[in-house]
């Protein structure tokens, strides 16, 4: 698809409805802000990492056994 130079949008890219189409994105989604995760949701997977480091061959079964009470 040839797409032709806006002389209006800022450093001759083209306009974000084109890049959007290009990269088959809905546009809505260019201007979502990113969300940060909860605290707790940080907290546990610091401990599943931990976890999972320290244990590398256990299995995920056990790992659910572990966090069973918190779940």
């Amino acid at each position: 698809m040839l797409v032709e130079r806006d002389e209006n949008a800022p450093n001759g890219h083209p306009p974000l409805s084109v890049q959007a189409e290009l990269l088959s994105l809905s546009r809505s989604s260019l201007y979502d802000q990113p969300v940060l995760p909860a605290t707790e949701e940080v907290a546990l997977k610091q401990r599943i990492d931990v976890i999972a480091t320290g244990y590398p061959m256990k299995r995920l079964e056990s790992l659910v056994l572990d966090f069973s009470p918190i779940l």
